[in-house]
């Protein structure tokens, strides 16, 4: 039974991975990435438009002030703290991975993918689950238990 419960736990973490977890931090990153590109601390060069006027451009004159670096310092927080954010996802991404090669390794039928479905991304209880497939709690119990053992 315990090996029944794992799994279980293991499902309902791979559904919360697949529909919150991931795509809210595949948003912070993104949001992240966007404010860090940002930031280019106020220092471009002047634009060239042909080899003979380049001769005589000089080069841009950088300013180091109080803004730029406080900018700067910004910018490396920013970074700092995008690094546990783009590991975290990493890790449940892996997860996710391999809970999808063990559902597709199951060959599970259209029934159980119901089941699977019903139980763990729309967290039904078996009553409800019964009512929707035409069934009762028990063979819902019953059809759950052998997908779990399966995987």
């Amino acid at each position: 039974m315990m090996g029944l419960e794992m799994i279980c736990s293991e499902m309902e973490t791979y559904a919360n991975y697949v529909q919150e977890d991931l795509p809210r931090l595949y948003i912070q990153i993104l949001e992240m990435k966007a404010e860090i590109s940002e930031d280019n601390f106020g220092v471009s060069s002047p634009r060239i438009k042909s080899s003979a006027e380049a001769k005589y451009q000089s080069s841009p004159k950088v300013y180091i002030e109080d803004a730029a670096l406080q900018r700067m310092a910004r910018r490396d927080d920013k970074l700092i703290r995008l690094q546990p954010l783009e590991m975290e996802y990493a890790m449940k991404r892996i997860f996710v991975i391999m809970m999808q090669r063990r559902i597709i390794n199951a060959a599970l039928s259209d029934e159980e993918k119901r089941l699977v479905w019903y139980r763990f991304f729309k967290r039904y209880p078996l009553r409800a689950i019964a009512r929707v497939m035409n069934s009762n709690k028990d063979s819902v119990r019953k059809g759950l238990r052998r997908v779990l053992e399966r995987l």
